[in-house]
C-alpha cells in the first residue's frame, strides 16, 4: 500500500531521541509509513530532510501530522 507522504511536527520526544534529531527538530519531516513489530505494535516511519529514515515507538513521542 503506498501512503503519500504528510508533514509532521514532533512535539515532545525523550531526551535520548531528542539529542540525536536535534538539528531536525524544527525542520519539514514527513511521515513515510509504518514499521510492524508485531501485531500489537505498528510504528510511524519519519524521513528527515536528507533522505535518512527513523522509526520511534508511538509511546515515545508526541507528534502531530499536518
Amino acid at each position: 500500500m503506498l501512503i503519500k507522504p504528510s508533514s509532521v511536527n514532533i512535539i515532545k520526544a525523550p531526551l535520548k531521541i531528542k539529542a540525536k534529531i536535534v538539528q531536525y527538530m524544527y525542520k519539514k519531516l514527513n511521515f513515510i509509513g509504518y514499521k510492524k513489530l508485531s501485531n500489537k505494535h505498528k510504528i510511524p516511519i519519519l524521513q528527515l530532510p536528507d533522505k535518512k529514515r527513523i522509526w520511534m515507538l508511538k509511546s515515545e513521542i508526541k507528534y502531530t501530522i499536518k
